[in-house]
């Protein structure tokens, strides 16, 4: 697999939030103010979102037909599907008991549950422990959320409590878990990573085990910024970044994380102090902002997970990026994917002349990169009857659908002499067997004496998809008896 480059990211358009207040309430019932996280539901083509700051409230949105224009009133609006709710019920600031200011971080679709994450937004002491919950897709259903959980005990939660996502089937086993979790560059940098960070993690887990444990991808502490200290003026990381979304698309050997980054010169002070006209208060300052992207290697996070680097070492690719509509902040407020039609969105804060916030839509282009498979054989002679060992490795996207098959040279992907999932049986697997693996192919009794070859498919609405054929091999079997 290859590499995701700033080309892959096709822009397609946008929409906007709901507009008015469909909630028939206060400013915690409009959809002005949405900063998001956001997440993608595939069940019905929607967006779950988080509203207004001060009340952290999540909807969820009907995905309207998306529109390329630089004209804002020519822009769909997005429908309420389930109108904004306290997911949490009450419960967000059980992640921090002596601290109140506390915000939604991240939203994750996982095993039919809607999984979130709360941070403290200002933790000087630092006080918060917990940061993880679930609870039911319908927001309406009370009763059941789960949390506040903690994550990951050697490590504070500012390291974990922001952003999630899942982990493409064909890196699970590299990296250990099927999702991610992580955080970066919140206020009171020392309890956070000075960059991307992230961390694999298990979503089932939450509720059932505390601590959540996770394993080490990526992360920069105070005794390590690698990328640059929190006050550099800097083009790849300092303190005036703000990275709220990860991305890992299938069929790529990346790990992109989206934010803004200050590309001017570092200055702590007022905005009038640092010549900042995006931020008035005092704090961070690095005036012009960028979106920006932080690419990683798969192969650099699998090392440290493997043991055989630090979670320190990796370095990123970046590059910025600009949307319609733009304001002077640069802001982004959440990142979700549409992984079965290679979509992308962004959710801009506000858009420029005060509007509403707005959904960016991108994709992903064309088909991810060709397969890399590989499938051999253990035997280069064996007998009807006998075994032939059949190894596999690096497919892109393991499927329940991978199967191998035995064949004739020239003959059609479809009409196999033999053929077996990846499991070894004619029932599909329930879940992906995996990238890489064997199993003992039984080479029928009735095979003829011949030349063969076994075939690494992909089965996929009853036809089957070539991804690697093995070297050739013979088989001795039946001998043809010619009557004279």
């Amino acid at each position: 697999m290859a590499q995701f480059t700033q080309a892959d990211l096709v822009y397609q358009g946008a929409f906007k939030v709901p507009s008015g207040n469909p909630g028939g309430g206060g400013q915690g019932d409009a959809y002005a103010y949405a900063q998001g996280p956001i997440e993608y539901n595939p069940a019905n083509n929607s967006l779950y979102i988080v509203g207004h700051l001060y009340d952290q409230r999540v909807a969820e949105i009907a995905i309207p037909v998306v529109v390329n224009t630089t004209t804002l009133a020519q822009l769909n609006a997005a429908t309420v599907i389930q109108n904004l709710i306290d997911p949490l019920e009450g419960q967000r600031n059980e992640v921090n008991l002596t601290n109140s200011n506390n915000q939604l971080g991240g939203l994750l679709i996982y095993n039919g549950e809607l999984h979130v994450t709360a941070f403290t937004f200002y933790d000087a002491a630092p006080s918060a422990i917990k940061s993880h919950f679930k609870r039911p897709l319908n927001l309406s259903t009370t009763g059941q959320v789960v949390g506040a959980v903690r994550v990951n005990g050697a490590i504070g939660p500012g390291f974990v409590d922001g952003y999630m996502c899942q982990v493409p089937a064909a890196h699970q086993a590299a990296f250990g878990k099927p999702a991610l979790t992580g955080n970066s560059s919140l206020n009171i940098v020392t309890r956070t990573s000075h960059g991307p960070g992230v961390f694999g993690f298990d979503p089932g887990d939450v509720g059932v085990t505390e601590p959540v444990t996770t394993t080490d991808l990526v992360y920069y502490d105070s005794l390590h910024t690698t990328l640059g200290a929190w006050n550099a003026t800097s083009l790849v990381w300092n303190s005036s970044a703000i990275i709220k979304g990860i991305l890992f698309p299938e069929g790529y050997d990346s790990v992109l994380f989206f934010g803004r980054q200050g590309i001017g010169p570092f200055c702590y002070g007022t905005g009038t102090e640092c010549g900042d006209p995006a931020y008035s208060a005092k704090g961070n300052h690095a005036y012009p902002y960028a979106h920006q992207v932080w690419s990683y290697d798969v192969a650099d996070l699998a090392a440290v997970k493997a043991g055989t680097s630090n979670p320190w070492e990796p370095l990123p690719t970046v590059w910025n990026f600009d949307l319609p509509f733009q304001t002077v902040s640069r802001e982004l407020g959440g990142v979700a994917y549409d992984s079965t039609n290679n979509l992308v969105y962004l959710l801009q804060k506000s858009s420029g002349g005060g509007g509403y916030p707005l959904i960016h839509v991108f994709e992903i282009a064309g088909a991810p990169p060709a397969e890399n498979a590989t499938i051999s054989r253990s035997l280069a002679t064996v007998r009807a009857g006998e075994t032939n060992t059949v190894t596999w490795a690096d497919i892109g996207t393991p499927t329940v659908g991978d199967l191998v098959g035995l064949f004739t040279a020239g003959l059609g992907n479809d009409n196999p002499l033999e053929w077996f999932y990846l499991n070894n049986t004619k029932v599909a697997p329930g879940s992906p067997v995996g990238a890489a693996g064997n199993f003992a192919f039984t080479i029928p009794r009735r095979m003829r004496s011949g030349t063969y070859e076994f075939r690494l498919l992909i089965e996929i609405d009853g036809s089957n998809t070539l991804l690697a054929t093995s070297a050739s091999f013979t088989v001795q079997g039946k001998k043809t008896i010619v009557r004279l």
